[in-house]
């Protein structure tokens, strides 16, 4: 009897419509603009793409499963799990997930799920898909943020740095070893990265010093 394991078989993306470059951003500011084009410069963001008000996270994140189906000819019919990952998807109630079953046509049997999730959502979704999905199953794995919706535009560094895109992964169980997930949690940190509402809108929040000495000082590669 052999060991089954996740396999990833194809990943595609999709972004919004439009991109807007660095400098467009800069040169709205009164001063330090040669400081923060020195800092994109350094951290390699030229651009960034950015959602408009009629692009939802649903509708992108079924043209990018749309395009992983198509492209490896997979009938919606073969797959049997879906799991969602976004901070920011549109839809609360009902949940994104079964919004993009209908959207793309899965069948009734496909099991559904949505994580509220970030930066380790993607491996978290894994873990999740690897219990659900039973040898020679397929699954979708939808995973991104339309930050832009939740950006505070006065915070120039997280401006800077934030972009829109959503990716769909194809996943199946394999007899072929890919490597184990090892996965470990800290909350005391939590509040580094947040939504905090300023003048009645939620905004995007991170504390990048922090983050980086809670969580960066704290990594090890095993």
């Amino acid at each position: 009897m052999f060991d089954h394991f996740l396999k990833i078989d194809a990943i595609y993306t999709e972004t919004p419509k439009n991109s807007i470059h660095s400098e467009e951003i800069i040169q709205t500011l009164e001063k330090e603009k040669e400081y923060y084009q020195d800092s994109y410069k350094k951290f390699g963001i030229n651009s960034r793409y950015v959602a408009s008000n009629n692009e939802k996270f649903e509708e992108l994140s079924c043209k990018a499963s749309s395009k992983v189906l198509l492209k490896e000819n997979i009938p919606t019919s073969d797959i049997s799990l879906l799991v969602v990952v976004s901070q920011t998807s549109t839809s609360r109630l009902p949940n994104s997930g079964h919004i993009i079953q209908s959207l793309l046509g899965l069948k009734e049997t496909c099991v559904i799920f949505d994580i509220n999730d970030g930066c380790n959502g993607y491996i978290n979704a894994l873990a999740l898909m690897d219990r659900f999905l039973r040898p020679n199953e397929k699954g979708l794995l939808v995973s991104g943020d339309l930050m832009s919706k939740y950006t505070d535009h006065s915070d120039i560094s997280n401006r800077l740095l934030m972009g829109d895109a959503i990716s769909s992964s194809l996943i199946t169980k394999s007899n072929e070893a890919q490597g184990k997930l090892l996965i470990n949690n800290d909350g005391d940190g939590a509040q580094s990265i947040r939504l905090e509402e300023i003048e009645n809108r939620f905004c995007f929040q991170m504390d990048g010093f922090k983050v980086f000495f809670h969580y960066g000082q704290n990594t090890k590669v095993h």
